[in-house]
């Protein structure tokens, strides 16, 4: 193309590529060019920063948004205009990060235009705040009195949330102040002729007879005014008072479908509704298998020699790239002289190494095999090449074969956030996008099987991130909590006296001081242990409550029930492990070896109101663990000889199948 023919480029040659890139969705080009930029010896500008913001918002990277904002002020001494404020404002009220959002239009160092306050009244529809909208709105009829269209997407997020009668209010506010809008219209055709009609509107001759049959719905079927109806999975909501109707779906059992046409109402006898989901879409790097310990092993040992030193709170920063953005990436943060394709030159074999250490999440080979067994098409859809999409999978026993389709960030057009690998999934399922449940761990990935107007579960890989992933319809801690019949699935009948049984692993380590909150704050003493000297370990092991056995070296084996995680409600900064042994000890154990078994789950990690909540939930956790730990698939572990000896296994360890555990 052009730009590759020129022989000399300018600042505002690359610019121009780079914004025309990102607001095409070509994010990932966009970054490259960056770096190629600043090989050249061209600097980067303010203009620059803008089309890499919003590149950033158009595909929802609002970590990546973040560190271009922070670097043009901290690394390049670019000062933010108001344009850049406002593609930060709508980059995080689009990802639902609102509150954040505030804070920064607080901190500006000039005045919020409509421009800002617009970016941010449009998260709120998004997520439907209706509270912080009618403060926004404020704002924006303090600088555009005259614009309609602020006053419309206010009554639309109160219709959204049920609030009929604010936006009521405000359409009458609208009229008492001379703001109108142009009615909406719909068509219709009967009997070859085009009918139009508006919303309220009462011209046709037959209008009462047409209301007055709505009405007669409404008395007959109480749930008519209630329900949020559903159809062409578009959720729509409408009361009864917000007449004339198009279309209205009357019940989730059976569905009665009312069509108003220009002369009268007709009514389709009802159907039973199939079922909604019926395939699913799953992710592997993060979701299915467990790749930041071999991104550590691999990119670390690269970044220290090249003379740099590794930064292990900037790993998340790839979730959910494809390899060029993961590449890119890193390549920027530590300052690396390679291009891009250079990088994965010599990196990409350091990888396909290791895509035999390989581990696969808690849950995830429990979902593969339920949905297999159960007759549900599941799709593999991942960012990576489809060669190393085989060459991970190839490890895991039974996985290629339970797939239906596998589809590789290089057989799209664009990979995530782009919709297109979903419907690429769902193409070659043979099934329609709605029909298709997506599993994510990153919000890239959620962002396209959203796109996709695909129903999805976010299982975020990222800790103390949930906040991030609210465009998800369900968010859940691990696939061990994963519910198939909330979406008209086969449920799992492993649960078994609210616990689940889960492949045993093992760790140890001494008894150290934890944050002095067992026994003075909670009641409940706990046996800390030093995560660092397992810290793989509880990697691969998501937050959440589990059970088993604990052996003291010097007093015997004891029920415990655990929690891994970081406490919401203390809101630790770091993942700890805190072990209850349920027993009544007269004096602590600090510095004793403790072993524990750990074999089953309870729930996953979650905050709490009060003190009062957490205590009586830990109580709770502990009656469970304590009855489950009588049945004989649990009581068996007691006779671990981990429990007994720490050299058996070493001070800290995972444990095999329950098959192996049981031989040795």
């Amino acid at each position: 193309m052009v730009f590759q023919q020129m022989l000399e480029r300018d600042i505002i040659v690359w610019n121009a590529m780079i914004m025309g890139l990102g607001m095409i969705g070509h994010e990932k080009i966009a970054f490259v060019l960056v770096g190629q930029m600043k090989n050249s010896g061209v600097k980067l500008n303010d203009n620059t920063f803008i089309g890499l913001l919003c590149s950033c918002t158009h595909t929802s990277l609002v970590n990546d948004g973040r560190r271009y904002f922070h670097n043009m002020t901290h690394v390049y001494s670019i000062s933010p205009r108001i344009e850049h404020y406002g593609c930060m404002v709508d980059l995080l009220s689009r990802a639902g990060l609102l509150e954040e959002a505030h804070q920064l239009i607080g901190d500006m160092p000039m005045l919020a235009n409509a421009v800002v306050w617009g970016a941010r009244l449009g998260g709120c529809k998004i997520h439907r705040n209706a509270d912080l909208a009618e403060y926004v709105l404020k704002q924006l009829t303090r600088l555009e009195p005259w614009n309609s269209g602020n006053y419309v997407m206010l009554s639309n997020i109160y219709s959204n949330s049920g609030r009929w009668e604010d936006a009521a209010k405000l359409r009458l506010e609208m009229k008492a102040k001379g703001i109108e809008k142009v009615a909406a219209s719909s068509w219709v055709e009967l009997d070859d002729k085009v009918h139009k009609f508006y919303v309220g509107d009462d011209s046709h001759p037959l209008s009462d007879k047409i209301y007055a049959k709505l009405d007669e719905l409404g008395h007959g079927i109480p749930s008519f005014r209630s329900r949020r109806f559903t159809l062409a999975n578009s959720a729509v909501s409408l009361p009864l008072s917000a007449r004339p109707l198009s279309f209205g779906c009357v019940s989730q059992i059976s569905c009665l479908f009312v069509a108003l046409d220009s002369s009268v109402v007709r009514m389709a006898a009802p159907k039973p509704i199939s079922r909604l989901i019926s395939h699913v879409i799953l992710d592997l790097d993060g979701t299915l298998l467990n790749t930041d310990s071999v991104v550590s092993k691999v990119v670390k040992p690269f970044i220290l020699k090249n003379g740099k030193t590794w930064d292990s709170k900037k790993a998340h920063k790839l979730v959910g790239k494809t390899p060029y953005e993961a590449a890119a990436v890193v390549l920027e943060d530590y300052g690396l002289p390679y291009s891009t394709e250079e990088f994965l030159s010599m990196i990409t074999p350091m990888f396909s190494e290791q895509w035999c250490n390989l581990k696969p999440l808690p849950g995830a080979n429990r979902l593969i095999k339920h949905l297999k067994t159960n007759g549900v098409p599941t799709a593999l859809a991942s960012n990576s090449p489809r060669c190393n999409i085989e060459a991970k999978i190839f490890f895991q026993q039974g996985w290629k074969e339970s797939f239906s389709a596998i589809v590789g960030g290089d057989e799209v057009e664009k990979g995530k956030p782009s919709p297109n690998i979903f419907l690429e999934a769902a193409k070659r399922m043979n099934c329609a996008p709605s029909n298709c449940l997506v599993i994510e761990d990153s919000l890239p990935g959620v962002t396209g099987g959203k796109a996709a107007e695909m129903h999805v579960i976010a299982v975020p890989s990222i800790p103390k991130k949930t906040a991030e992933f609210s465009s998800a319809d369900e968010v859940i801690n691990s696939l061990l909590d994963v519910r198939p019949e909330k979406w008209g699935l086969p449920p799992f009948n492993d649960w078994i006296e609210g616990t689940l049984p889960i492949e045993p692993w093992f760790i140890g380590g001494p008894v150290i001081k934890g944050f002095g909150r067992g026994s003075k704050v909670l009641g409940i003493p706990t046996a800390n242990l030093p995560a660092e000297n397992f810290s793989d370990v509880v990697s691969e092991h998501t937050s959440g409550v589990y059970f088993g056995w604990a052996g003291l070296s010097t007093r015997g084996i004891y029920k415990m029930v655990m929690s891994i995680g970081w406490n919401p409600y203390f809101d630790n900064t770091e993942k700890t492990v805190e072990p209850w042994l349920l027993h009544n000890f007269g004096e602590d154990f600090y510095g004793e070896e403790v072993r524990l078994a750990i074999v089953g789950y309870i729930r996953p990690e979650a905050n709490f109101p009060s003190l009062e909540s957490l205590i009586e939930r830990i109580h709770e956790d502990g009656r469970v663990a304590e009855k489950a730990l009588d049945l004989p698939m649990y009581a068996k572990y007691k006779d671990s000889p981990y429990l007994r000896n720490p050299s058996k296994h070493g001070s800290s360890t995972t444990g095999g199948t329950q098959s192996e555990m049981d031989s040795k």
